[in-house]
Formats: C-alpha cells, structure tokens, sequence
C-alpha cells in the first residue's frame, strides 16, 4: 500500500502467492507495469499456457515470435528485428508517428478488454532467401503487416496494468 508503481521487467517466474497478492493491490489501485513473459512461469520454473496475471493485463498469452529475431538455425540475429508505433492511444503520444526498432523475439496476446497503447509493425520483407526476401530495414519498414498489440492499458479494479 506504499507503493503507486510496481515494475516487473522481463519476470519471467512468479509465484502463485506473489501474483495473488499483485492481483489484489492492483485492484486495490495500484499501477503494474510489465513486459516480456511476465509470470509465464511459476516459482519452480514450470511454464503456464498464460500470464499468472493475465486476468490483470487483460490479455492472453498466445505464444512468441522469433522469426524476425533469430535465424532458422536459431542464432540471434544483431539488427533491429521489428518495430512498434502507436496505434493513436494517448499514452502512445510522445512517440507521435515514429517507430521504434526492437531486437528480439516478443509475445504475441489476445486482447481481452485492455485497450491497444502501441502494437508491432512487422518489417516488410524477412530475409529468406529461398523465396527471395530480405530482411532489415534501419528505419520504419514500408509494409502495413502487424504483428499485433505490443502495448496495452488495461483496468482492473481501482488501478491499472500497462
């Protein structure tokens, strides 16, 4: 009840008791903040089909994109591999019509009830050379493909879950 905030970056595990007593403070009005795969795995290590706290997020966890981050033989690749822009939410504003490069894989979700801050603008060609594709594009990629949201609001309760 201290806290306003809490930022989980990239927690991967998180307890069944640690989400519960998340889920009741961000009710109670706090504000979460997360990214990555967060909670997708309990405090054993043993991974979940979703978010411990995706009633929270108000998102599904639908699974990962790695494509546009490592190569087929699942080495990393060192460039900027996919994009975010916003999709007009006002929390999005500061980026106006930029982009942002990211590089690496990221969760796909299935909004259920959060709203869509900023979502994923795939690059226009991958490289993939036995179908004559390239990859890489140094700034934001000419194609209108989305890899869906990448950044959702959501409320829960009194607070809320960005």
């Amino acid at each position: 009840k201290q806290l306003d905030t809490l930022v989980l970056p990239e927690t991967e595990a998180l307890s069944d008791v640690h989400a519960e007593l998340i889920r009741r403070w961000v009710s109670d009005g706090g504000t979460l903040i997360a990214s990555g795969k967060s909670g997708l795995r309990d405090e054993k290590l043993k991974v979940r089909s979703n978010f411990a706290l995706a009633d929270v997020f108000g998102v599904d966890y639908t699974g990962e994109e790695r494509k546009y981050a490592y190569f087929p033989d699942g080495k990393p690749r060192t460039t900027i591999s996919t994009y975010i822009e916003s999709s007009g939410h006002p929390l999005a504003e500061i980026f106006g019509q930029e982009t942002v490069g990211l590089p690496e894989s990221f969760v796909t979700i299935n909004r259920r009830g959060a709203e869509e801050v900023m979502r994923y603008l795939l690059p226009f060609m991958v490289e993939d050379t036995a179908h004559y594709h390239w990859y890489n594009w140094f700034s934001s990629p000419p194609g209108t493909e989305s890899g869906g949201s990448a950044v959702t609001l959501n409320r829960f309760g009194k607070g809320r879950a960005l």
